[in-house]
């Protein structure tokens, strides 16, 4: 751990203020929050702010690994590498959730296979191209502490 003079971080934060300042005077596009895909969110808080973790708890079932899927899906939509760490989850629940997300059905039938003959097609089309899960650094189960700060930090 790396301790400093309060008055360092402020000199440094103070530069960093000025630079996009500048930045911004130019015409350039400072992205300060990460917009979260949810308008109502946004527009309160302008989105999640830049390099600040979030961590969403709730019970299972609560539909934290929705809400958590779009807000990830904002952010990657606007270009914004994410990591999404789920405890709970097998990554092919969170594949059944993200593909139910994107085909508008619900994943518990998907899991059942309870969907149309056309499903190989639709899973296509949600893989084709460019798609916000490339933004995405992805990890099921158990996690050690020092590796979510590691993957978040870059």
């Amino acid at each position: 751990m790396k301790v400093r003079r309060l008055r360092g971080v402020l000199n440094d934060r103070a530069a960093e203020l000025k630079n996009d300042l500048a930045r911004k005077a130019r015409g350039e596009t400072i992205l300060t929050h990460i917009p979260t895909g949810l308008r109502t969110l946004d527009s309160a808080f302008g989105g999640l702010e830049r390099g600040v973790q979030t961590l969403v708890i709730g019970h299972t079932g609560d539909g934290k690994t929705t809400f958590i899927q779009n807000l990830i899906r904002g952010a990657a939509q606007a270009g914004i590498g994410c990591a999404f760490f789920v405890l709970e989850d097998p990554a092919r629940k969170v594949a059944d959730k993200v593909f139910a997300g994107e085909m508008g059905i619900s994943a518990n039938l998907l899991g059942r296979l309870e969907v149309g003959a056309d499903l190989p097609e639709r899973l296509d089309a949600v893989l084709d191209g460019e798609h916000w899960s490339d933004y995405v650094a992805f990890h099921a189960g158990m996690v050690d502490p020092d590796d979510v700060l590691e993957t978040t930090s870059k």
